[in-house]
């Protein structure tokens, strides 16, 4: 699922707490792993963050991102 980093923060850059609800209606729960990535791991990093902080205590960023993941490919 793609959900922008940008999503899960207001104006201010404060977590947003609505998130919470709209994860649990996409069927996401508060005791599931959760792995975020992004091209670098630095907006993946902001949103594990922000799920931490909203419950969700699974979340874990591949650091690194898809660009370090292809990189090890190669």
């Amino acid at each position: 699922m793609n959900i922008p980093w940008f999503n899960f923060y207001d104006d201010q850059g404060s977590v947003r707490p609505e998130m919470k609800e709209t994860l649990l209606q996409l069927g996401f729960s508060l005791d599931q792993d959760i792995y975020v990535i992004s091209n670098q791991g630095v907006r993946s990093a902001a949103v594990v963050m922000a799920l931490r902080q909203l419950g969700f205590q699974k979340a874990a960023n591949m650091s690194g991102g898809y660009l370090q993941l292809s990189m090890e490919k190669n």
